[in-house]
C-alpha cells in the first residue's frame, strides 16, 4: 500500500512537468513553448550542484531569468544546454562535457541560494538521466542523498534513489524514455525488495492502474484553483503543485478522509519513511510501521569488535531481521559480521573509521527499517612529557648591556605543546619583570650585575607538563682608572711672564667627571697667579724667573683618580734675532702661473711672531695670497724671473730677512681659454645694465685682447657702455626682453686666440601689465626730490587705505623732458599681497583727477598704464606711444572720441556709418520738402470769386525777365495789392517762390520771380 503511495505522487510529479510541458516555467502568463527532450527529468533539485563543481562544463549566464523557472525555460530554448542552475539569483546555463559529471550532488550550504534542474542529456552518450544516475551509483556506491524540505517530490525522492547497491535491496528508475497516454506518461517501475527468507515479493504493477492514479490527481496553484476540503497543495514551485490530504487524512475515492491508523515514526537516527494509508476496506490492509531502535557504539582499539542489538515496538510478535553493511572506512579489509539474520548481530576485526549498517525488521503485517553507526577510535596513545630546551642555556652580559632573549621554541613533544610559562627563579632583589606566556622572551630590564635564573614550564596536548632553567649571567663592566696628562713642559722668556697649560691630554675609559691643578709643595714660596685649575685649561699669570712644577689630579665617575707633573721654565730675557728661511729657488713651467712661498724653517731663540711676504722684482706685479703667513701663495705669474723676500719678526720685534727666486719658462705656448661666468643662463627686467664677465677667461701667460662680437640671430636694441666691448666686462644698456647673444673672442701676445659664445634670455617684467605711469609736466631739471615725494603722498591720499605705492623707477621723456614716474601698487589681503590692475589704479586715479583737478595741483600732464592694454573695441591695435587706435579696415572710432568724450575705440563700422548718414540725408530732405509744402498749401487761400466756380491754376513759373528785372519790380511785397486785385480780378497765376541771388552791388536782396496775372 506504501509502495502505491509513492508511485501516485511519482505520477502526479510527472503529470505536472510532462502534461504542460515545461512545467517548471510560467507558461500560461508568459506563453513560452519548451519543447521538452525525451531525457528531461521532472524534478527541482534544491541544495544541489553538478558532481564536478566548475569542471563539469562550460557554464553562461542568463540575465534574463529571475528564478528557476525562467532559468529552465531558457535552458529549453537553448540545444547546447543540459542542465540548467539558479544560484544565487543568477542563472546559469550548464553545457555538460558528460552526463555523469553534472549529476546531481548535495551541498551544505544553509546561506546560499542554490537550486538545479536535469533538461537533458549530452546528446552523444545516447542515454537518459535516470540511467546515469543508476550507472553512477552502482559503480561508486553512492547513496544518494536528498533532503525533506515540506515538498512532496522530496519525500519521493528519499525512497525512490536509496539504493544498497551491496545487498541490492532496490532497483534503480527505469528508463522513462518509453511513453504511454499520447506519450506525456513515462513507464514506471516500482520498488522491489528482499525478504529474509530470499523470496522476492511481487512487484506492483503500475501500468494498470496507472490511469487510476491520474485521475486521483489534483493540481493547484495560479490557473488551477484551489484543493478541496481536508486538502493542501504541495507546490513544486511557484506557479503550481500537486493537492494532498493534510496530516491525519488518506484519499478515498479523490476524497480526503480521517485517518485510522496512525503511523509510528522511526527511532532518532531512522529514515523518516512515509507513512501508509489505509485503503478501502475492500483492499489490502495497510502495513504498520515498526519503531525499531539500535544503539550505536563507540569502541576504542585494541578492541575490534561489537555487538549491535535491536528493539522493536511493539514488541508483540515474531520478526525477521536482516542485518547489512551500508559504508566502511577504506582501510577495512577483514571486517566480518556473524548473525545478520538475528535480533543481536556481532561485528568483528573492525579497523579505525566510521561503520554504517542498516537494519531491516519485516513482520505479518508491519515494516520498518533503521541505521545504525559504529565508531573504532584509534589507539590511545602513551604520553611523553614534552622535553624542554632553553637558548641559550647559559649567558654572560656585560653592562652596559642589559637586553637578553631566551627561546623555548626548539622544545618538543610527542603531540603538541599548548601552554608556555617564564617564572624568575632567582634574581637581584629589586628586579620584578613581566615574563609573556610564549616560546621567546625579551628581556630588556637587566641593569643590575648578578645571576638571573629563569624557569620555562612547558604543558601538552594532554596536560604533561616539564620545565627546565636558564641562567643570565650579568657582570659589572670594568671600569679602569683614569690616565692624567698635565701636557708638554714650556720654556718662557722675560718679560713674558703668563701660561696656559692643557691637560685635555687626560684620558678615561668612561669619563673624567673632575680636574683639579695645584703648585707643587716646593713651589710653595714661588708668587704665581693661578686661575681656572678646576677645568682643564690652567691659566698662570706673573710668573717669576725660576722653574714651576704643577700637578693636575683627574677623577672618574668610580672615584678613581691619577695625577701627573708638568714644569714651567721662566727664564731671563733674550736678544738674539730669529734666522729667516724663505727656501731655494723655484723653477716653474707654463701654463702653471702660481708657486707655493714657504718660510717654515726659519727658527728662533723664543717665538717668532710675524711674518711677512713682498714682491722685490719681476716682469708682472703678481698677487700674494695669505703674505703674512709662513706658506704664501704666489699667483698670477708670467713669462720671466720674479724675486720674493719673506720678513720674520720674534716676541722681542727682532727681525730677520731671506729671498727665494721664482723662474718662470715657457716650453710651449698653450692657446688662451675664454670663459663666461655664468654661461647661457635668463634674467628678468627691470635692470638697467646687462652684464657679461669674462673676466674668468686665462692664458698661459697673459690675455691682452678681449672682444664681444655680437650674433647675427641677436636682437639689436641694447648699447654698449664705453668700450666695454673690447674690455673683460661688456655692460649693455636699454635692454628689452627677447634673446641676446655675444661671442667672447680672447687672444695671448702671440697671437693664439680662443672663444666662447653665450645666450641670455631676457625676460619680460612679471608685473608689465601692473605698471602706471603718471607724466608730471615738471622738467627734470626743476624737480626735487621733497616735490616726488609729496606727489607720492598725494596719490596713496587718491588711492584709499591698505595699499601701498612701489615706485619701479623715474625716467624721463626724451621728445618732451618732462618726468614720468613708475610705479605699481599692491594691498594686503588675507591670502598675502596682491598687485592691484593697472587699469583699475588708472580708473581710481583718472575719476577723482577729473572730479578735482585740484588736489594734484597742475603737476599732472598725463595718467596712463605703462602698456597700452586698451584692445580697440577688438578691431584694431594700440599705438604704444601716442596711446591712439589704428582700425582694421571698414572700422573707425565713434564721435564721442572725437570730442574727447571716451577713449580710443574702434567701435564703429565705416559701412554703417554711411548708410545711417545716407538715411539722415533721406530724413532731413523729406523732412525740409515736407515743411516746404505745408508752408505753400497755408499761403495760397481761395477767394470767394474762385471759390463760386472753378478755375485752372497755371504751372508756377521758374524764370523771370532779367532785362526789366531791377527796374520793374516795385519795392512792396506780394501781399500789397489794390482793391481792385482782391475784389474784381481772378488771379489766374501766381510765382510765390523766392529766390536768394546772392550779393549784388553790396545789397542783399530778395527777387520775385513771378508775379500775379489778372482777368
Amino acid at each position: 500500500m506504501r509502495s502505491k503511495w509513492l508511485h501516485s505522487e511519482i505520477l502526479a510529479i510527472i503529470i505536472f512537468c510532462t502534461a504542460t510541458k515545461c512545467s517548471l516555467q510560467r507558461i500560461q502568463d508568459e506563453n513560452i513553448k519548451c519543447e521538452l527532450s525525451d531525457t528531461f527529468y521532472p524534478f527541482l533539485w534544491n541544495d544541489h550542484a553538478p558532481r564536478d563543481n566548475r569542471s563539469s562544463g562550460n557554464f553562461s549566464e542568463s540575465n534574463n531569468s529571475t528564478d528557476i523557472l525562467k532559468c529552465t525555460a531558457n535552458c529549453c530554448k537553448s540545444r547546447t544546454c543540459n542542465v540548467a542552475m539558479f544560484y544565487n539569483k543568477t542563472c546559469f546555463l550548464i553545457e555538460c562535457f558528460t552526463s555523469a559529471a553534472c549529476l546531481p550532488t548535495k551541498r551544505n550550504l544553509s546561506s546560499v541560494d542554490l537550486e538545479m534542474v536535469l533538461v537533458r542529456t549530452v546528446e552523444s552518450e545516447h542515454t537518459t538521466w535516470e540511467e546515469a544516475i543508476k550507472s553512477e551509483s552502482e559503480e561508486k556506491d553512492v547513496q544518494h542523498e536528498t533532503s525533506n524540505d515540506g515538498n512532496p517530490n522530496m519525500d519521493f525522492l528519499q525512497h525512490f534513489y536509496n539504493y544498497d547497491v551491496k545487498e541490492k535491496l532496490y532497483k534503480t528508475l527505469q528508463q522513462m524514455s518509453s511513453r504511454e497516454n499520447d506519450g506525456k506518461i513515462p513507464r514506471i517501475y516500482g520498488q522491489e525488495r528482499y525478504s529474509n527468507d530470499d523470496d522476492i515479493n511481487n512487484s506492483l504493477n503500475f501500468e494498470g492502474s496507472m490511469k487510476d492514479s491520474i485521475d486521483s490527481v489534483r493540481f493547484c496553484g495560479p490557473g488551477f484553483g484551489p484543493c478541496d476540503e481536508n486538502q493542501e497543495c504541495a507546490r513544486f514551485s511557484m506557479d503550481g503543485g500537486v493537492c494532498k490530504c493534510t496530516r491525519g487524512f488518506y484519499m478515498v475515492k479523490k476524497k480526503c478522509v480521517l485517518r485510522t491508523i496512525v503511523p509510528v515514526v522511526a527511532a532518532s537516527y531512522s529514515e523518516s519513511l512515509s507513512p501508509k494509508y489505509p485503503e478501502t476496506s475492500d483492499e489490502e490492509p495497510e502495513k504498520i510501521q515498526l519503531q525499531i531502535s539500535v544503539e550505536s557504539k563507540n569502541i576504542q582499539l585494541p578492541e575490534n569488535e561489537a555487538s549491535l542489538t535491536a528493539n522493536v515496538v511493539p514488541d508483540n510478535e515474531k520478526y525477521t531481521y536482516l542485518w547489512s553493511l551500508v559504508d566502511k572506512p577504506e582501510n577495512d579489509k577483514n571486517g566480518t559480521i556473524t548473525d545478520q539474520t538475528r535480533k543481536t548481530v556481532k561485528v568483528s576485526n573492525l579497523s579505525e573509521g566510521l561503520y554504517k549498517f542498516k537494519l531491516t525488521v519485516t513482520g505479518q503485517n508491519s515494516f520498518g527499517e533503521t541505521f545504525v553507526n559504529v565508531t573504532v577510535l584509534p589507539a590511545k596513545r602513551l604520553n611523553t612529557p614534552p622535553f624542554v630546551i632553553i637558548t641559550p642555556k647559559h649567558q654572560v652580559i656585560k653592562l652596559p648591556n642589559y637586553k637578553a632573549v631566551l627561546d623555548g621554541s626548539t622544545s618538543t613533544d610527542d603531540d603538541k605543546i599548548d601552554a608556555w610559562k617564564w617564572e624568575l627563579v632567582q634574581g637581584p632583589i629589586n628586579y620584578s619583570p613581566t615574563l609573556q606566556d610564549q616560546a621567546t622572551i625579551e628581556l630588556n630590564d637587566l641593569r643590575e650585575p648578578g645571576n638571573y635564573t629563569f624557569k620555562l614550564t612547558v604543558t601538552d596536548s594532554d596536560k604533561a607538563e616539564n620545565s627546565t632553567t636558564a641562567i643570565i649571567q650579568v657582570v659589572e663592566e670594568i671600569d679602569y682608572p683614569p690616565q692624567s696628562n698635565a701636557g708638554s713642559d714650556v720654556i718662557l722668556y722675560l718679560p713674558h711672564n703668563n701660561v696656559t697649560l692643557n691637560g685635555t691630554l687626560s684620558t678615561d675609559d668612561h669619563q673624567i667627571v673632575s680636574w683639579e691643578w695645584t703648585k707643587d709643595a716646593s713651589d710653595e714660596a714661588k708668587a704665581v697667579d693661578m686661575q681656572n685649575t678646576h677645568t682643564p685649561y690652567l691659566s698662570l699669570s706673573h710668573l717669576e724667573e725660576g722653574i714651576y712644577t704643577f700637578e693636575l689630579k683627574v677623577t672618574d665617575a668610580k672615584g678613581q683618580n691619577s695625577t701627573s707633573k708638568v714644569h714651567v721654565f721662566v727664564k731671563p730675557p733674550t736678544n738674539l734675532p730669529p734666522n729667516a728661511r724663505a727656501g731655494n729657488n723655484v723653477t716653474i713651467s707654463l701654463p702653471l702661473t702660481w708657486i707655493m712661498l714657504n718660510a717654515n724653517e726659519s727658527t728662533d731663540d723664543i717665538k717668532i711672531t710675524q711674518y711677512q711676504w713682498r714682491q722685490i722684482s719681476g716682469p708682472s706685479n703678481s698677487v700674494i695670497l695669505s703674505a703674512n703667513s709662513s706658506l704664501a701663495n704666489a699667483t698670477s705669474l708670467t713669462l720671466g724671473d720674479y724675486i720674493y723676500e719673506v720678513t720674520v719678526i720674534d716676541e722681542n720685534n727682532n727681525n730677520a730677512t731671506d729671498r727665494v727666486k721664482v723662474t718662470v719658462i715657457q716650453e710651449k705656448n698653450a692657446s688662451p681659454v675664454a670663459k663666461i661666468i655664468g654661461g647661457n643662463r635668463n634674467v628678468t627686467l627691470p635692470f638697467s645694465v646687462l652684464v657679461i664677465n669674462g673676466s674668468a677667461s686665462f692664458d698661459d701667460l697673459a690675455i691682452v685682447n678681449f672682444t664681444w662680437t655680437r650674433e647675427s640671430d641677436s636682437l639689436a636694441v641694447g648699447n654698449v657702455i664705453g668700450n666695454s666691448d673690447h674690455e673683460p666686462v661688456l655692460q649693455l644698456t636699454n635692454i628689452v626682453a627677447g634673446t641676446y647673444k655675444y661671442k667672447l673672442t680672447v687672444a695671448d701676445e702671440q697671437g693664439l686666440t680662443g672663444s666662447e659664445k653665450v645666450t641670455i634670455i631676457v625676460l619680460e617684467d612679471p608685473l608689465i601689465m601692473n605698471l602706471v605711469e603718471v607724466v608730471l609736466t615738471a622738467q627734470a631739471t626743476s624737480l626735487s626730490q621733497q616735490e616726488l615725494d609729496q606727489l607720492k603722498q598725494k596719490l596713496l591720499l587718491l588711492l584709499g587705505d591698505d595699499v601701498k605705492l612701489n615706485v619701479r623707477h623715474v625716467r624721463i621723456d626724451e621728445k618732451t623732458g618732462h618726468v614720468i614716474l613708475v610705479f605699481y601698487v599692491s594691498r594686503e589681503t588675507k591670502e598675502g599681497t596682491a598687485v592691484m590692475n593697472a587699469l583699475e589704479v588708472q580708473h581710481i586715479l583718472k575719476e577723482k583727477f577729473w572730479k578735482d583737478y585740484s588736489i594734484l595741483g597742475s603737476a599732472i600732464n598725463e595718467i596712463r598704464t605703462v602698456i597700452c592694454q586698451n584692445d580697440c573695441s577688438g578691431h584694431g591695435t594700440c599705438n604704444q606711444e601716442t596711446r591712439e587706435c589704428f582700425c582694421d579696415t571698414f572700422w573707425m572710432p565713434d564721435i564721442f572720441y572725437y570730442w574727447h568724450v571716451t577713449e580710443a575705440n574702434c567701435d564703429w563700422s565705416i559701412l554703417y556709418v554711411i548708410v545711417f548718414i545716407f538715411f539722415l540725408f533721406l530724413l532731413v530732405t523729406g523732412v525740409c520738402w515736407g515743411f516746404v509744402n505745408m508752408c505753400r498749401s497755408r499761403k495760397v487761400k481761395p477767394t470767394k470769386a474762385t471759390s463760386s466756380r472753378p478755375s485752372r491754376l497755371k504751372r508756377p513759373q521758374k524764370y523771370a525777365l532779367l532785362h526789366s528785372q531791377d527796374d520793374e519790380l516795385p519795392s512792396f511785397n506780394r501781399n500789397t495789392l489794390s482793391d481792385t486785385d482782391t475784389e474784381d480780378s481772378d488771379v489766374l497765376f501766381e510765382n510765390s517762390r523766392q529766390k536768394m541771388n546772392g550779393t549784388r552791388n553790396g545789397k542783399s536782396r530778395k527777387l520775385k520771380l513771378g508775379r500775379r496775372i489778372k482777368t
